[in-house]
């Protein structure tokens, strides 16, 4: 009769460190679903990001090269000040997405980067 006590007390003992386990197991999963989901969630918007750029950099890049033919132009002094501020904008613009585009693809691994040295001052 000792025995069986001895026994069913180990048997309780061992499920209550089954129990235990088990309640990390799923605290380990749970915050391992909300990784997932947030890596998940990450990457849709950078797919989302590069394809808006690339919508926005086609016409942005007719705008521009529009602009620099309308430079071409006979055109007065303000005409002139105006479009330089024009061209500058869509340059810059155009430079914004450009980045943006070339960091997607080193993120996805379709660009690798490359360490080079180099000074400064040269």
């Amino acid at each position: 009769m000792g025995m069986e006590i001895t026994d069913q007390v180990k048997k309780r003992e061992k499920m209550a460190k089954l129990r235990e386990e088990i309640a990390v197991q799923k605290a380990r999963e749970t915050e391992l679903n909300k990784t997932i989901h947030i890596t998940e969630e990450t990457m849709r918007a950078k797919q989302m990001l590069a394809t808006m750029s690339h919508e926005i950099r086609s016409p942005l890049s007719g705008v521009v090269s529009m602009a620099e033919i309308l430079s071409t132009t006979k055109l007065d002094k303000d005409q002139k000040q105006l479009l330089s501020v024009m061209l500058s904008s869509g340059d810059l613009v155009l430079q914004l997405i450009n980045d943006i585009l070339d960091l997607s693809k080193v993120e996805s691994g379709v660009m690798r980067l490359e360490a080079t040295k180099f000074r400064p001052r040269e």
